[in-house]
């Protein structure tokens, strides 16, 4: 075996003293830190431990923006962010390789945090100065994103950040864009050092991992392209109040409200049509909305609840004096 072989076989090994050991002894011999299978993969996107990561790029002198062209834009960062590697992140960050508000395959660093649901990674991302309101054209801001994907905790960090929570996001532009955003996530959850393991282990434990990962990327795939089709339904100049009501995610809307986002009588409205019940109550009781208000000249909490045939919304709204003469 080559030095250049053997360096990507050990990067590919989990973190171990004698696993350093051994990538040192193959760059010692003469290993290029920057060495591309003919896959096109190379050491640094082969590791999943940040000391790794730091001896190659410290000692080796790896190129930490080197791209897999087979794959494109697969860099270690971009990598690190769909995994969930927080202190890899944290690594590249803190030595100024890449920056926390990082445009990776035209999303922000952040919001590919946040879509992963990493409670950790974002506020990684945060304290190295990521923008929270930042998001490219055409996607659900930080917030937004949270809120749609009922990740409640990434919220609260974001929220505790300063993050707006009371600002539309235009998905106009999302319907022909989004498929290609979210499955570009999914494009990267395959795990390209499984590839250097199997070179060394028998043909079966070869095959085995590899329906495992086609398994792993059909349904990351099928997952990404849901999620594609609801947020395409969710409508244009939705505030996060509004989706939290849409897609029954009560904490979100206590949590938004509780850090000034207005609740307003399109939202009751809203939430008594979809049969939100929680949602209703909290939006009553809690926040003091009159079911009898009708600003806009539109639909009454009640009639809509009738439109929506939600029963339990009806005899709720009748048992707090919801007026059926209007």
């Amino acid at each position: 075996m080559s030095a250049n072989d053997a360096l990507l076989f050990h990067c590919a090994q989990p973190f171990s003293e004698r696993t350093a050991h051994l990538i040192r002894d193959a760059l010692s011999q003469g290993a290029d830190a920057n060495h591309r299978s003919s896959e096109g993969d190379f050491p640094l996107l082969l590791v999943r431990d940040a000391r790794l990561a730091a001896l190659l790029i410290h000692e080796g002198g790896a190129n930490a923006r080197a791209v897999n062209p087979a794959r494109k834009c697969d860099t270690v960062f971009a990598r690190a962010l769909h995994e969930g590697n927080e202190q890899l992140v944290r690594l590249l960050l803190s030595e100024k390789l890449f920056s926390a508000n990082e445009l990776v395959r035209k999303r922000r660093a952040l919001q590919i945090a946040v879509a992963g649901g990493h409670v950790g990674l974002v506020g990684a991302l945060i304290a190295h100065g990521a923008d929270t309101n930042a998001h490219s054209e055409g996607s659900m801001s930080p917030v937004l994103l949270s809120v749609y994907l009922h990740f409640n905790q990434v919220l609260r960090v974001l929220i505790a950040a300063g993050a707006h929570v009371d600002t539309c996001s235009n998905n106009s532009h999302t319907q022909h864009q989004s498929q290609s955003q979210y499955q570009s996530q999914s494009q990267l959850q395959s795990q390209p050092q499984l590839q250097y393991q199997s070179q060394l282990q028998s043909q079966s434990q070869s095959q085995s991992q590899h329906q495992l990962q086609s398994q792993s990327h059909l349904q990351s795939q099928s997952q990404q392209h849901q999620l594609q089709q609801h947020y395409c339904s969710i409508g244009t100049l939705l505030s996060p109040l509004h989706v939290a009501v849409k897609v029954n995610n009560c904490e979100a809307v206590e949590l938004l409200i509780e850090a000034g986002a207005k609740p307003r009588a399109n939202v009751l409205r809203v939430a008594c049509k979809l049969g939100h019940l929680s949602i209703v109550k909290y939006l009553v009781e809690q926040c003091g909305m009159d079911i009898n208000e009708n600003p806009r000249n539109e639909q009454f909490p009640l009639l809509s609840a009738v439109a929506g045939n939600q029963l339990s919304v009806v005899r709720y709204l009748l048992d707090r004096g919801a007026n059926v003469h209007l």
